[in-house]
Order: structure tokens, then C-alpha cells, then sequence
């Protein structure tokens, strides 16, 4: 039976509300419609009327269709007036474009007559804004990768599948090589251009089916799934770094990225996801020690050396105050005529009884800070026990004891300030101290300190670059620098007598310094093919096993007292 709806003169009223309001008969046949029906529906009032309202939203998915068969229920018993509760359906436009909406329905009688009310809220743009919030809590919003909470989620899902495949996946860890420099040279603007190049090339590096993620800062992790050998895994990887070796262009600035990479391998899903993370970054910290720019499998002895790694920071934070640092010196000598014409101070750690070696603990000073306290107290430490070598030192018949400074401490805002109070407080002549400033440390940022090592050679410093022929440093930087010493690489040295290259270069080497105008030292003389050939050519002074480990203070003492 088809029911005429009587005009009550509310068209006008919900025509002006937000929402869609059809009014149906107890057939759930449409009567009346807003216009806000007509927009979001996209049918004109005449194409809706008499039309059956479950069409509308007619759906094969099991919950709406449970919600359509609750609706023809309700349409059905006149018993029950309102709605158990508002439901989420699908709508569908005249083009069939679905779209998510909330329906609420109530039933009322008028003059013996049901009517049933129904308002549909248009969720399209709450869906979208939900959609976007979801992808916002799994996507890194520079690069628009993947982030860390997406990949652990693709990680779980990929060892479950692994296991009932019984096939293979892989992490590869991707940490950029000296990206901290980008961002101090040029900025955190043009570093984000960086990074968002990075995340291309990876993504174009890579098979489709990988997930390329951003996991945070500068590192990278490529989820690898089905894959069957390390020989695949080891093709992906050689492909990312042929790559990032493409030069490419910032700003006007050509640039060639390398990076150091870790890869953990699973077999059959022998380990869940933080497993492989940590695994997978322990390789990439291998990579990054052994010398960047390279690719390394995790293997299980990694996780004791980052255990020690961690062991060593911790104990770190109280050495100082603990007094568990002291000084020794290296002896250097003038070669012709020899005798002694300095020292190197070194710093020493015995922790808890045991001793830690300089190349555990200096990098990861380096890395947490504390470089910039400890190089400070060595320097300190030297300026306190040469008050008592003054007199040497003016008679000439000692040059120098050489301190070594970081790059952390030459980018330290303090540093002038705290040498020239230690100066102040012993009353040490400057030009008695050599500060040795590594040729790497230099190129990390030339210009900042170019400037700082001017400034220090004012105040009296003699300065010497440290490690040279490592840095990759540029004639025209040298010629700029205010350098009293230069001091060639033991890794020239050690192979002098094997490879006639390593003479060519310390040889070319010695020349150079001495064109300049400043004086050679060489380190790691170890036997008198070394203290030969370096006499041969002219160089100046030595240092290395040959001659003196480095020695306590009291041993130093009766060389040159």
C-alpha cells in the first residue's frame, strides 16, 4: 500500500540541515528527501522518489549485509519505533561510486499512517581525515617512506610468512656516511633535499614487492622478502650502492653519497623482528668501523662487541672523576744529528684493573661527547708537568710535547678560553706546546677551522697536521693552514720495505711539507729499513717502537733531565 506524505511545512527546515533526511513509507519506499540527499546520493529528488531505500545501499559485504537484513526487519514490525543503535553502512551514488555513511532511523504514525525517518551523515571526509591521520602514524612525512612502526608491522608479517613458506627474508640497515656534514656545511634545509633523494634512489634501486623504510635521522632499512640466496641479497645491496655513487646535483653543489650497510639474513624465521633489527644494525656498525662505504653480513660475535662498545660508554661517564686516566709519552727524535726532540702525550684507561685501549674508547668519546673533557684534561695535565721541564725547553734542548686535539673540541665554542686559562694558571709558554689536529678532522669542516687554528697559533701554539695522507685534504688547503709540523701516516711507513709505492709517496710527501716550509715527522718507525730510507730523503724527525713505546711521565723525565 503506497501512503501520500502530508505536508506539515518542515521541507524548509530540513533542507537547511547538514545531513540527508529521506522520509520513507512502510515499504521503505522513499517519499521525501532534502536537498542534502540529493548532493551526496548525486540524483535528482524525481530519480529518488518511490525508489526502494534499501537499494541505496545495497552491498554484498557480510556486515552491511547483516545491517540490511536488520534494517528490512525493522521496516517490517511496526512493534519497534526507533532503531536499535546508528549504523555504519556503504551508499552508493547513481554512478555506483560507494561512499561511507552513519544511518539513524525512527518510525512514527501519523494519522494511522507509519512514516519512517531516516538521516544519513556523509563519513567521506571523516574517512579521508581518518585515512590520512593512519598514514601520517606509519609514513615519515619528509621522504613519504614507510617509518619505523610501519616496518616492524611488515617485518612481523613477512617472518609468518616466511615460516609457513619456509623461504628466506632479509634486513638491509642503511646508515649515509658523513651526513652530519651536509647538515653543519649547508644546512638542515639542503640535508632534507638529501634525504628525500636518497629515499628515491632507494626505492628505484630495489624490487618492487621491498619495502623501503625510513627508520629515522640518516639510516634506511630494505625489508627483502622471498628471497632465496645471500648471493640475491648481495646483488640488491651492490645495486643501492652503484646507485648512490651516481653523482647528484644540490643546489648548484655535486654530490656523491656512500653508505655503510649491515644486512641480517633469516633462515626460516628463526628470529623475530627486533632480533633482526639489532642484528642488521650491528652489521651496519661494522661497516661504518671498518671504513664506510660497504656492505657486511651480521654475525653472531657483532652483538659481544656492541656489548663491549656499550660496557665501555658506560664507564666512561665516571673515569674522569674517578681518576682512572693518565698521561704516558711517546718520544720523538731529530734524525740527523740524532737526540730527542720531544713528546707525544697519549692518554691511558685502566677501568676496574683492566685496560682499555685508546682505539675502543676514543671513538666512542668522540661519539657521546666526552672527547671534549678528556682532551681538555690531558692538555691540562701537560701544562701542569712541563712547569718543571721549562728550563729544557728554553735551552733549546727540548722542541715540544704535542697534544692531541678532536674535531669535537675544535668545534667547542670554549675551547680558546679553557687553553688560555690552563696557560694562565702554570704559566707554560704556548710555543712549547705542538697541537696535533688530524688531517680528517680538518676536512670535516675546513673553514670553521681554518679560522679556529689561526686563532690558536696566535695565542703561541705550534700546530701540526696528524695521520696526513689519510684526509684527502687539497693543495690549496694546505698552503692556507698555519702548520709548523706535518707528520706523515704510519700506513706510509709500515710497507716501505714491500712496496715500492709506499717510498714513492713518502718520499713525494717529505717534499711537499718541506716546499711549504714546515718540518716532517714520521710515525711508526719500526726497524732500520724504515730509519734509513727516511734519512735517505731528508726527513726530519721520528717516532715509533724503534726508538720507545710510549712511557710513563717519571720515564720521560730521565730522558730529558
Amino acid at each position: 500500500m503506497h501512503y501520500a506524505l502530508p505536508t506539515d511545512g518542515f521541507s524548509h527546515a530540513l533542507n537547511m540541515v547538514k545531513e540527508s533526511v529521506v522520509i520513507l513509507n512502510d515499504d521503505g519506499e522513499i517519499l521525501w528527501l532534502n536537498k542534502k540527499t540529493e548532493t551526496i546520493f548525486d540524483s535528482s529528488s524525481e530519480e529518488l522518489k518511490g525508489e526502494s531505500f534499501l537499494k541505496l545501499i545495497t552491498t554484498s559485504d557480510n556486515h552491511l549485509a547483516n545491517n540490511k537484513k536488520s534494517l528490512t526487519a525493522f521496516i517490517a514490525d511496526n512493534d519497534f519505533l526507533q532503531f536499535d543503535k546508528p549504523k555504519e553502512i556503504l551508499c552508493y551514488q547513481k554512478s555506483g561510486t560507494p561512499f561511507p555513511a552513519k544511518l539513524y532511523l525512527e518510525k512514527t504514525k501519523i494519522n494511522d499512517t507509519y512514516f519512517i525517518y531516516a538521516t544519513i551523515n556523509d563519513l567521506t571526509e571523516k574517512e579521508k581525515i581518518k585515512e590520512n591521520m593512519l598514514w601520517s602514524q606509519t609514513h615519515d612525512q619528509l621522504t613519504k617512506l614507510p617509518n619505523r612502526q610501519l616496518l616492524q608491522k611488515k617485518l612481523q608479517d613477512a617472518i609468518i610468512k616466511t615460516e609457513q613458506l619456509q623461504s628466506h627474508i632479509a634486513l638491509i640497515f642503511i646508515d649515509l656516511d658523513n651526513f652530519k656534514l651536509v647538515n653543519d656545511t649547508y644546512g638542515h634545509e639542503m640535508g632534507d633535499k638529501l634525504l628525500k633523494i636518497i629515499a628515491d634512489i632507494l626505492s628505484h634501486a630495489t624490487r618492487p614487492h621491498d619495502t623501503v623504510a625510513r627508520f629515522g635521522g640518516d639510516e634506511f632499512v630494505i625489508l627483502c622478502e622471498q628471497i632465496n640466496n645471500q648471493d640475491e641479497v648481495i646483488d640488491i645491496v651492490n645495486d643501492i650502492l652503484d646507485a648512490l655513487h651516481q653523482p647528484m646535483t644540490l643546489e648548484n653543489i655535486e654530490y656523491v653519497a656512500t653508505a655503510s650497510i649491515g644486512i641480517a639474513f633469516d633462515d626460516a624465521g628463526c628470529k623475530n623482528a627486533q632480533d633482526l633489527l639489532k642484528d642488521a644494525d650491528a652489521a651496519m656498525y661494522r661497516a661504518k668501523d671498518l671504513g664506510r662505504d660497504q656492505w657486511i653480513f651480521f654475525k653472531d660475535s657483532m652483538h659481544s662487541d656492541t656489548r663491549q662498545k656499550l660496557s665501555i660508554a658506560m664507564g666512561l661517564h665516571d673515569a674522569l672523576a674517578s681518576g682512572e686516566f693518565h698521561v704516558v709519552i711517546q718520544p720523538s727524535y731529530h734524525l740527523n744529528p740524532f737526540k730527542i726532540a720531544g713528546g707525544e702525550a697519549l692518554i691511558r684507561w685502566i677501568h676496574k684493573g683492566e685496560f682499555i685501549s685508546p682505539a675502543d674508547f676514543i671513538p666512542l668519546a668522540e661519539t657521546n661527547g666526552f672527547i671534549y673533557d678528556i682532551g681538555l684534561w690531558v692538555f691540562q695535565q701537560c701544562c701542569k708537568f712541563m712547569i718543571k721541564w721549562q728550563h729544557r725547553f728554553d735551552s733549546g734542548e727540548l722542541e715540544y710535547i704535542s697534544v692531541n686535539v678532536s674535531t669535537r673540541q675544535l668545534m667547542d665554542n670554549n675551547l680558546l678560553k679553557d687553553f688560555k686559562a690552563a696557560l694562565d694558571c702554570t704559566g707554560v709558554n704556548p710555543t712549547y706546546i705542538l697541537l696535533e689536529i688530524t688531517e680528517t678532522a680538518i676536512m670535516e669542516d675546513a673553514g670553521q677551522d681554518l679560522e679556529i687554528l689561526h686563532k690558536l697559533k696566535d695565542m703561541g701554539f705550534k700546530i701540526a697536521i696528524d695521520d696526513f695522507g689519510t684526509g684527502y685534504s687539497s693543495f690549496s688547503q694546505l698552503v692556507n693552514l698555519p702548520l709548523d709540523i706535518l707528520k706523515i701516516d704510519r700506513c706510509f711507513i709500515i710497507p716501505l720495505e714491500e712496496k715500492p709505492q709506499s717510498r714513492t709517496l713518502a718520499k713525494a710527501i717529505i717534499d711537499l711539507a718541506h716546499n711549504l716550509g714546515t718540518t716532517v715527522v714520521a710515525e711508526g718507525i719500526e726497524d732500520e729499513f724504515h730509519e734509513t730510507f727516511l734519512i735517505e730523503n731528508n726527513c726530519d724527525k721520528v717516532q715509533g717502537f724503534k726508538y720507545s713505546k710510549p712511557i710513563p711521565l717519571d720515564e720521560f723525565e730521565k730522558l730529558i733531565l
